[in-house]
């Protein structure tokens, strides 16, 4: 059998450092460019593609460049998040205690858990 280790410290990538106002806005607004679907689009990363690079890397790009390099651990990758589901993450931040996430921070951390994965598992579908 085989086990991804676990990781930490995901919270500024789950939008800890947005308000709730933030959040409410980019869940609910009907405006393409603000929505949550684009904020997941435009996360970046901590890796740079190179010395010169300006800017980091974007998240999705990330992925499909260490894919290119080890196939067979994206396979791996992908492979357990596809075994993932919507109750599967829901039930983890159900179990955060009260007074540690606002139920907006859940929603908003939950739906972008929900469109990362989507896009990850895309180019699998048919």
């Amino acid at each position: 059998m085989i086990y991804l280790a676990p990781s930490y410290d995901h919270a500024a990538s789950m939008g800890q450092n947005e308000t709730d106002t933030t959040r409410k806005d980019r869940l609910m607004t009907r405006d393409d460019g603000r929505h949550i679907r684009t904020y997941v689009t435009k996360a970046r990363s901590a890796i740079y593609d190179g010395k010169t690079s300006k800017k980091a890397l974007l998240t999705l790009d990330l992925f499909t460049k260490a894919a290119d390099k080890s196939p067979k651990a994206a396979k791996v990758w992908l492979d357990q998040l596809q075994k993932i589901t919507e109750n599967t993450v829901q039930d983890q931040f159900d179990r955060l205690p009260e007074g540690e996430i606002t139920p907006l921070a859940r929603k908003f951390a939950v739906t972008l858990l929900e469109l990362n994965q989507q896009r990850l598992l895309e180019p699998l579908t048919p």
